[in-house]
């Protein structure tokens, strides 16, 4: 009732202001004056206006054409820093993969030993075998050779047949070069003598200590070389299919001008002239350009040095720099030309229009405004008089459709993105309901919930949040407000669908006049990947993901109400069932979540009370078969409905907050025991405890494990952390500095299930952990299986073990169940091992009387496998 009171008041007031404006313009003090139209016809000659044009054109004919030239000096940098990067990254790679292959635990043994019955019978074959799996891995390794100190090849494998001119390399140039070079690795580029290709001879010299025969602090000794000849066939790809401009090239020499590689193969070993050589590498040292004429030909040269005795250069001949600034000259005539003329043809019509049209157009908007329609166009847009008087009428007009228009969003509209709000949403639904009485089609109600917006709004503050807010109320009509005739069905623009904000991260989407049941989901789909667009905000880099639940009306409530309700259900069993994605009501659910309001009051019941339970699991060093500590797993026995799986509550426990009393309780219970089997004769043990995602965004967790380790009196180093790499994105930046507390007590940190994760080299080096556990999925299928799956488990694990050992981390593997999975483990060097080959979780009181059972001796390796009587 006040809205439409107001819009008639508005109303109103509009067409007594057209009544006055009319009365005023009729006035002859407001007509314009012939001065001033006089004067603006006068400043719109003809020939100034040619003149500026021609001006124009010519500037800007010498400004693209130096743009041009300056284009493909750029495009030819940009060309050679691209190649010249990759061939110094493959060089580089080259040189790294060298000094991985020389620490090979194999070489140092085939090496080390002195006994060459059983080194080229038993030992020669694995090495050939590891030499060809590098190969395989690199295609361009085409020969890889252990030469022994005095130059002899003693071990030698190769991809394809490639003759061997000579297995004596002492006298060979590259060989004295290396012998005598002072440092351990060194590149070549030189021409294959087996095969006459050129070749980048990468040799590294292998230093190892004889444990058995050297004395302990003695200085590692010499025992060969080992050498990798890479194809430079990449370099001939890379100059055949790389050009410069349309007539241009790229091609490589070496030190003394002698041409390696080119697109034209004629020249490739021809030699530059000495003159022309010395010059391209004086404008190499000074990172300039290089203009020179070669065969009688202008050409314009840039180069990089990429090594010692290998240069890259790019040329291209002047002509067609000189081409492309004719073409450009004479596209920048013909633009001018028609510039002038269109020009002078407007000329002609400003005077039809300066004057005639804008008068229409007052009188036009003047009758429109008087009936009500506030929004009508203004097009006059000149600065005299009559675009003054323009001007009024849109002012005028504008602060009567924004007062309407506020008048309406305070009753109708959220104030922060816009949206409908929760009335007008009913009065769409009201709508939509009443039309599908009359056509029976089916309208769908999505309920959408932002996942993890409560970090967000705690963690950032409520700007910063409501910016969130704000950018997903976009995304969302986005998604839903574009042709999808799946949907739409043909409706008319009526039928829109509507979007609303509910309140907080919770967002309504009406679907009307469905005729397929499924296009909800397709909607819904749409709405998640448009949601999962990476989104920067503060700083902070976002993926956002979201819960969506469907309710359909009239099947699943025939009320706005009973359809919020069934589709909030439906979205509760998205979020559970992983997030980032949507279901469909069903009466099932209800059931679903009584069970979980049930099974979460239980757990509370459980928290409060102390009624979880933590059992454990040995871990056991695989070098000496000691156990060296213990896992503890967190248990949960109800009174009533029995054992609950950890894999069902805890996921709960994360969700509704109680995690962080659990894990507070988990540590000082692990703590307290671990400090008690101490004092009775149990020591040198750590107990590991699991610190989820939730638990690392408490920026206070370090403290909680102060006050377990004060509390119990355990020393730090009885303590340690496991966490995952899912914990770890879910902190994001805030995770390293935590960590660093954590560490700083004295408490080790081990990233658990590494390898499911997606934790980058770069990450595992800024992070402070101490050791590794290896995700028991690549445990399953041991490489004795000898299946596909095997194959890449195996390669995972023993890239896994390869990896710690370079960052001198710890390897654990856990879910051992078989023999063959441990001896497999220690033959990669794992330093640590858990699984039910071993022992299964136990409870604090079977622990000590199970230690004696896994000491160390041959019957304990050999027993079968335990399983967990739970």
């Amino acid at each position: 009732m006040c809205i439409r009171d107001s819009d008639q008041a508005a109303q109103q007031h509009l067409r007594q202001a057209a009544r006055q404006t009319v009365t005023d313009a009729s006035q002859p003090g407001l007509a314009p004056p012939a001065v001033k139209l006089q004067t603006k016809l006068s400043l719109a000659l003809a020939p100034l206006i040619v003149l500026s044009l021609l001006t124009l054109g010519w500037i800007g004919y010498i400004k693209l054409r130096d743009t041009a030239t300056e284009r493909t000096l750029r495009e030819m940098q940009t060309l050679l820093d691209q190649l010249g990067h990759n061939v110094q990254t493959t060089i580089a790679a080259t040189q790294a993969n060298l000094e991985l292959f020389s620490r090979s635990d194999m070489l140092r043994r085939y090496v080390l030993t002195a006994d060459e019955t059983a080194r080229y019978s038993l030992l020669q074959p694995t090495l050939l075998k590891q030499f060809a799996s590098y190969q395989d891995a690199y295609p361009d390794y085409y020969e890889v050779r252990l030469l022994l100190p005095d130059g002899y090849e003693d071990t030698r494998s190769t991809h394809g047949v490639i003759p061997n001119v000579t297995e004596e390399e002492a006298d060979t140039p590259w060989f004295r070069e290396l012998r005598e070079a002072p440092e351990d690795t060194v590149l070549n580029l030189l021409r294959n003598p087996d095969d006459q290709r050129m070749v980048l001879l990468a040799a590294r010299k292998l230093r190892f200590r004889d444990p058995s025969l050297d004395p302990l602090l003695a200085q590692p000794v010499l025992r060969g070389y080992l050498v990798i000849t890479m194809s430079l066939d990449f370099l001939v790809r890379q100059v055949e299919s790389n050009r410069v401009g349309v007539n241009g090239s790229i091609f490589y020499t070496d030190d003394r001008g002698t041409v390696l590689f080119h697109p034209q193969r004629d020249r490739v070993g021809t030699t530059l002239a000495p003159e022309l050589f010395a010059a391209l590498r004086r404008a190499v040292a000074n990172g300039e350009p290089l203009n020179a004429e070669v065969d009688g030909v202008k050409l314009l040269f840039q180069g990089r040095r990429l090594q010692q005795r290998l240069f890259l250069f790019a040329a291209l001949p002047h002509q067609e720099l000189l081409s492309a600034s004719r073409e450009l000259g004479r596209l920048v005539a013909s633009i001018t030309l028609l510039s002038i003329v269109i020009t002078v043809s407007l000329l002609v019509l400003l005077l039809r229009y300066l004057v005639i049209r804008p008068v229409r157009e007052l009188g036009r908007a003047a009758l429109e405004i008087g009936q009500g329609n506030l929004l009508t166009p203004i097009e006059t847009r000149t600065r005299d008089e009559l675009g003054d008087l323009a001007r009024a009428f849109r002012e005028m007009a504008g602060n009567l459709a924004r007062s309407d228009e506020q008048i309406r969003q305070l009753a109708f509209y959220d104030p922060l993105t816009g949206l409908p709000n929760r009335l007008l949403f009913k009065q769409h639904f009201d709508y939509a309901m009443a039309r599908v009485r009359r056509d029976g089609r089916l309208v769908a109600l999505l309920f959408l919930d932002i996942d993890n917006f409560k970090w967000v709004n705690d963690t950032l503050g409520h700007q910063v949040g409501d910016d969130f807010l704000k950018e997903m109320a976009r995304r969302i009509c986005r998604a839903v407000r574009q042709e999808d005739l799946i949907v739409r069905g043909g409706v008319a623009a009526e039928t829109d669908d509507v979007i609303a904000r509910l309140g907080g991260d919770e967002f309504l989407i009406l679907l009307k006049a469905l005729q397929d049941p499924r296009a909800a989901g397709t909607v819904a789909a749409r709405i998640l990947r448009h949601l999962g667009e990476p989104l920067l905000l503060a700083d902070h880099e976002f993926h956002v993901t979201g819960s969506i639940g469907i309710a359909y009306y009239p099947l699943d409530g025939d009320t706005v109400d009973a359809l919020i309700k069934n589709a909030d259900v439906a979205m509760y069993e998205a979020k559970q069932s992983g997030k980032n994605n949507y279901r469909y009501y069903s009466d099932a659910m209800k059931a679903t979540t009584l069970r979980r309001l049930d099974l979460e009051a239980r757990l509370r019941h459980a928290v409060e009370h102390e009624r979880l339970s933590l059992h454990y699991q040995p871990i056991l060093n695989l070098k000496d078969g000691r156990v060296v500590g213990v896992e503890a797993l967190l248990r949960w026995r109800d009174p009533e409905i029995g054992d609950i799986a950890p894999g069902e509550f805890i996921p709960l426990a994360e969700e509704n907050g109680l995690i962080l009393p659990i894990t507070a309780w988990v540590l000082r219970e692990a703590c307290r025991q671990n400090r008690a089997w101490q004092q009775a004769g149990l020591t040198g043990l750590f107990v590991s405890v699991n610190v989820s995602g939730v638990d690392l965004k408490q920026a206070n967790v370090h403290e909680v494990i102060t006050a377990a380790l004060r509390e119990t009196g355990l020393e730090p180093e009885g303590l340690t952390v496991e966490l995952t790499e899912a914990a770890l994105m879910s902190a994001r930046d805030r995770a390293a500095p935590i960590l660093e507390d954590i560490k700083a007590l004295g408490v080790r940190i081990v990233l658990d299930n590494f390898g499911s994760g997606y934790s980058s080299l770069d990450r595992l080096r800024r992070f402070p952990i101490d050791g590794l556990k290896i995700d028991r999925g690549f445990l399953a299928n041991p490489p004795a299986d000898g299946g596909d799956a095997a194959i890449g488990d195996a390669a995972i694990v023993a890239t896994i073990v390869a990896i710690a050992r370079n960052l001198e981390l710890t390897v654990t593997a856990q879910g051992v169940e078989t023999l063959a999975q441990r001896e497999w483990l220690e033959g990669l060097g794992c330093d640590f091992a858990q699984g039910f080959w071993f022992s299964p979780a136990v409870s604090p009181e079977t622990l000590p009387g199970l230690l004696p059972e896994l000491a160390p001796n041959d019957a304990a390796r050999s027993k079968p496998p335990q399983r967990d009587p739970a």
